[in-house]
């Protein structure tokens, strides 16, 4: 088993904490197609490991139902206007949600993947490579999850 170093899976919580401050800093469209990129990392790349590595499914399938709320929040957020009345109130919802979900991915999701991935550098690295892949179609990603969101 590969050791892990404590920067393995860093960029996660790095990316947490840019989230948070463009949602400090009222840059909501930029905190959503963050969160866009990094719910996607977390649903193909980071929650699949995390149920390998993890002695707790339930913080797991907390964390996977998180993601789901949190690209709905996003979704209803990006198909508002940004002078509807609706966008504030609801930017500070997805803010706070955002905020509970970083503290259960930091403090319960990474710490069981960092130890007993039997390769984390290499899980972070792929999931680097999946975030670069991500940000180069961020529109797509937005369109994609307004879309999926006016479905229903």
């Amino acid at each position: 088993m590969t050791r892990a170093r404590p920067e393995a899976l860093q960029f996660i919580v790095d990316d947490c904490e840019r989230i948070e401050d463009l949602f400090a800093r009222r840059r909501t469209a930029a905190a959503c197609v963050r969160l866009l990129v990094l719910t996607r990392l977390e649903q193909e790349l980071l929650l699949p490991a995390a149920r390998e590595c993890s002695n707790d499914e339930d913080v797991v399938d907390e964390a996977d139902a998180g993601v789901d709320q949190l690209r709905e929040l996003v979704a209803q957020v990006l198909a508002l206007r940004e002078t509807d009345p609706l966008r504030e109130p609801k930017s500070a919802v997805l803010a706070n949600c955002a905020r509970r979900h970083f503290m259960l991915l930091r403090d319960t999701v990474l710490p069981p993947v960092r130890s007993a991935h039997p390769d984390v550098q290499g899980l972070a690295r792929g999931m680097q490579l999946r975030k670069a892949e991500l940000e180069a179609v961020t529109e797509a990603l937005r369109e994609e999850v307004v879309a999926m969101s006016l479905a229903t």
